[in-house]
């Protein structure tokens, strides 16, 4: 994720991180990207384990067309 924030001189802030995992959400938020949760099976279980403050805001999208429609409609 860092070589791409580089490669296309992205700015963390405005990057989102999608996400199914909490080493996943962890490494979005470590870069200082905007964090997504994708319920996906796996995404599911991370969301009944709970997301550690430290880790939020977090949005949360059925999967990753909802969440491309979301940042879509946002303009990010």
């Amino acid at each position: 994720a860092a070589r791409a924030l580089r490669r296309f001189a992205a700015a963390p802030a405005q990057t989102w991180g999608l996400a199914e995992t909490l080493p996943a959400l962890e490494a979005a938020a470590g870069l200082g990207c905007r964090r997504a949760l994708l319920r996906t099976r796996a995404g599911r279980r991370t969301q009944a384990q709970g997301v550690p403050d430290h880790l939020l805001p977090v949005a949360v999208y059925a999967d990753l067309f909802a969440a491309a429609d979301a940042m879509r409609e946002e303009g990010g």
